[in-house]
């Protein structure tokens, strides 16, 4: 079956996207994006998807934990509050599913 670049990004923005800036939403799709341009067939594919999306959440939450935020908790060992998904977020899920890599 084909790649939906517009599911898979709707599934993102309910999966694991909670307190991410837009600007962190543009990486990931560019995250994507060169990986597809780097394979050999340049096709965006399931695995592919996959394999670029959870090194990215990965990094994120690494990012998170060693600035003491998010996901987790704090350096007071105190559950951290993430943030609501900013209006910058809305607006950059919505250019995203406008992405088409066909």
């Amino acid at each position: 079956k084909d790649f939906d670049c517009a599911q898979a990004v709707k599934g993102l923005a309910r999966a694991t996207t909670d307190g991410w800036s837009g600007r962190e939403l543009e990486k990931a799709i560019l995250a994507v994006r060169s990986a597809v341009y780097a394979s050999d067939e340049c096709v965006l594919n399931h695995e592919l998807w996959d394999s670029v999306m959870a090194q990215f959440c990965a990094d994120m939450k690494e990012k998170r934990r060693l600035k003491g935020g998010g996901g987790g908790r704090g350096r007071d060992n105190k559950p951290v509050r993430t943030s609501r998904p900013s209006s910058s977020h809305g607006a950059c899920m919505k250019r995203m599913q406008m992405f088409s890599w066909q």
